[in-house]
């Protein structure tokens, strides 16, 4: 799921914390994803499920194990990718 790889990579990139604020807000974060901002909420209530506590923008990774379950993350896919870093092409990391 590309929401549960995306909340793992943006915990990557603040040095593996299990808390830490999203670096763009919930309507950009859609767009990113391919999703309607509706459908990126209705996605982030099922994540208490799966080890995640949303207080927005906070996301706070209780569970890694169980995210990462679920995210099933591919080096392919999820990264790293310092190119679309540098091209500016990816989503802003957490400073």
């Amino acid at each position: 799921m590309w929401v549960a790889s995306y909340l793992l990579r943006q915990s990557l990139l603040a040095s593996g914390a299990a808390s830490y604020i999203l670096p763009v807000e919930k309507r950009l974060l859609a767009s990113y994803l391919g999703m309607t901002p509706q459908n990126l909420s209705r996605a982030l209530r099922t994540f208490e499920n799966y080890g995640v506590k949303l207080d927005l923008p906070r996301v706070i990774i209780i569970n890694r194990e169980k995210l990462t379950a679920l995210a099933q993350p591919d080096r392919l896919i999820d990264g790293p990718d310092d190119i679309a870093d540098a091209s500016g092409s990816a989503l802003p990391k957490i400073s």
